[in-house]
């Protein structure tokens, strides 16, 4: 699995011959992004190819992969056997025992890290300092993140800001 950044808030993941898309809250998606699975979090008109629109709640099988929507701003996906939950500005008890966590750059998300026990949150949009204090860790910057299932065993909690 492959994660990168697509501006504020938004996320490509590629998963084995999947591309999945979340919407950033500010900035389009370039033209030339293309995915499998659009997953939209903003009432934001967008232009987008993609195979497979996702927009609210609800349960998807698209492709090997698992989404649920519980809100506009929260979902969790589960691909190549790797849970992964998208925590807008709410917080949702549906997410707990994820792998990775996606929030913004909030202090207030500590709260709600410590509690899910997530393996690796991934800030997508603000600093990573503000929840690197209150969980008492240093966050990393990377550009983007490539990992299998096999890399989370074990893992103690890891804080990654994507550039």
């Amino acid at each position: 699995m492959i994660i990168n950044s697509l501006g504020e808030g938004g996320v490509k993941i590629q998963t084995s011959g999947t591309t999945i898309i979340i919407e950033p809250y500010k900035d389009k998606v370039p033209a030339r992004v293309k995915a499998d699975i659009f997953i939209k979090t903003t009432s934001n008109e967008t232009k987008v190819t993609a195979n497979h629109l996702i927009k609210g709640p609800g349960e998807y099988e698209i492709q090997g992969v698992e989404i649920v929507g519980f809100h506009p701003f929260i979902y969790r996906l589960k691909a190549e056997n790797i849970s992964l939950g998208f925590l807008g500005e709410h917080s949702s008890e549906e997410l707990a025992g994820i792998d990775i966590l996606f929030v913004d750059g909030n202090s207030e998300k500590a709260k709600i890290i410590r509690q899910m026990e997530p393996k690796i949150v991934i800030v997508i949009s603000g600093e990573a300092e503000e929840i690197g204090k209150e969980l008492g860790l240093k966050s990393s910057k990377q550009d983007k993140v490539t990992l299998k299932k096999k890399d989370l065993v074990n893992q103690e909690l890891q804080l990654i800001q994507l550039k």
